[in-house]
């Protein structure tokens, strides 16, 4: 997720630059955008898969096909028969966040234009800022907050960082306090991104991550589409309170993590990971993590 967040450093501040020397216009800046992203599909033939063969399971696309057992090997579900209440949570969640994000990379150009009178250069030095406290928060906090408060407190302060930022925009005209108050969305953003994966792999096992993550991914690119056009349409209507519109999306994202958290229930790993790495205990119900897991996965609640 630092890496992703490095992305928003770099992009933006390249685009600024080019701006700035008047090197290229919006047009090329969008076509190397472009270019960057084909080659970044090309290096992805090139990565190794990480799961093992013995956790792979035939493609099917029956939708309801149920997996039985043969030869004495332990019978496994389908992706269909793997769902559960705190995975469709993650997903939803997955939603409602992505969704106030987008609103928010819609609407957020004019609104500086119309509270600071700023540009496209301005904005994409607001992005490169926005950016590296992205990559600060996601590769030095987010690890810690997880080792001290938990997984689930974790994304559920992510969400709550969110909510309280995308509220207090609308009645902000002060440049820096403007600049604090999404300095604090930038660090919801932080939990809440590496946060949901991190959860959503408690439901599903090794074995199903795949579908769980692919199918989380869906309902972001859902929200992807129908936020913009949304947060445009309200923003001609509210203006600035289109903000306070989708601060509701992370109150919706607390209650989705406390749900996951309290009637959700963690699948047996057991049978699928490698006792090497983590031992369950089937007495106690928890994930034995020796100190480096913890160090690096934090806690398991």
């Amino acid at each position: 997720s630092a890496t992703f967040a490095a992305g928003f450093v770099f992009g933006p501040g390249l685009a600024s630059a080019l701006l700035t020397f008047e090197l290229a216009d919006r047009r090329q800046i969008f076509a190397l955008s472009g270019i960057i992203c084909l080659l970044g599909a090309l290096v992805g033939f090139f990565l190794e898969e990480s799961l093992d063969k013995s956790k792979m399971r035939p493609m099917s696309f029956r939708i309801w096909e149920t997996s039985n057992a043969e030869n004495g090997q332990v019978q496994r579900k389908s992706d269909w028969e793997a769902i559960n209440l705190g995975m469709v949570c993650m997903w939803l969640l997955r939603w409602s966040v992505a969704f106030a994000q987008f609103i928010v990379y819609t609407v957020y150009s004019p609104l500086i234009e119309d509270f600071f009178s700023m540009g496209d250069k301005e904005m994409g030095l607001i992005l490169m800022f926005g950016g590296t406290f992205a990559v600060f928060v996601q590769a030095f906090l987010f690890g810690k907050c997880v080792t001290q408060l938990g997984s689930y407190v974790t994304l559920g302060l992510g969400c709550f960082f969110l909510l309280f930022s995308l509220a207090m925009v609308p009645h902000v005209r002060n440049f820096h306090l403007h600049v604090a108050i999404m300095l604090i969305y930038v660090m919801g953003e932080g939990y809440v991104e590496p946060g949901t994966p991190l959860i959503l792999a408690f439901f599903a096992t090794s074995s199903h991550q795949g579908f769980a993550n692919g199918v989380g991914s869906a309902f972001r690119a859902f929200a992807a589409i129908s936020a913009p056009m949304v947060g445009g349409e309200l923003y001609d209507h509210i203006q600035a309170h289109v903000f306070t519109f989708a601060s509701f999306f992370g109150g919706v994202g607390m209650a989705l993590v406390a749900i996951a958290r309290f009637f959700g229930k963690h699948v047996d790993q057991d049978d699928e990971i490698d006792e090497r790495c983590m031992l369950f205990d089937k007495t106690t119900s928890k994930v034995l993590m020796d100190e480096e897991q913890t160090g690096k996965f934090g806690s398991y609640t």
